[in-house]
C-alpha cells in the first residue's frame, strides 16, 4: 500500500478543534488583560483630575465641585476627558480638606463597576465581569 503525502480529514478535524478549544481558553485571559489596561488608565485620569483640582484649590483657595469646571477654567484639558469612553468622572465630595473623585465604568462591555479616589490621592475600587475582578 501506497501512502501519498498530505493530511486526511480526520487529522485536519482534529487538528482544528484543538486549535479551536486553545482560542476559546484564551478569550477570557485577553478580556481580563484588556480590562486591567482599561482600568489602569481610568486610574490615571482620575490622578489627573486629582492634580487638577489641587491646582485649582491653590489658585482659588477650595476645591470645584464639577470636573466641567476645571475644563471651563482650562486648568485640565478636555481631551483628557472626552476622549475616554470607558468610564464617566465626576467629583462625588469636594471639602475645604480634600475632594474624592469617582470614575464609573460605562461602555458596553460587560464590565461594572468603579473607581474612586479619596482625599489623600488612594484609589480603590473595581470593575467585574463574570467573575473576573479588576482592581487599580
Amino acid at each position: 500500500m501506497i501512502r501519498r503525502g498530505g493530511f486526511s480529514l480526520i487529522e485536519l478535524t482534529v487538528v482544528l478543534v484543538i486549535a479551536g478549544l486553545l482560542a476559546l481558553a484564551a478569550v477570557p485571559e485577553v478580556s481580563v488583560a484588556m480590562e486591567t489596561a482599561t482600568v489602569d488608565k481610568g486610574a490615571a485620569v482620575l490622578h489627573s483630575i486629582w492634580l487638577a483640582e489641587r491646582m485649582y484649590r491653590l489658585e482659588q483657595g477650595e476645591f470645584t465641585p464639577s470636573v466641567q469646571d476645571l475644563v471651563r477654567l482650562g486648568v485640565i484639558r478636555s481631551s483628557v476627558l472626552e476622549g475616554d469612553e470607558d468610564f464617566q468622572y465626576r467629583i462625588r465630595r469636594a471639602r475645604p480638606n480634600g475632594v474624592e473623585i469617582e470614575a464609573r465604568r460605562i461602555r458596553a462591555t460587560g464590565w461594572t463597576g468603579s473607581l474612586v479616589l479619596d482625599e489623600e490621592g488612594r484609589i480603590t475600587g473595581q470593575t467585574s465581569r463574570d467573575g473576573h475582578v479588576v482592581q487599580p
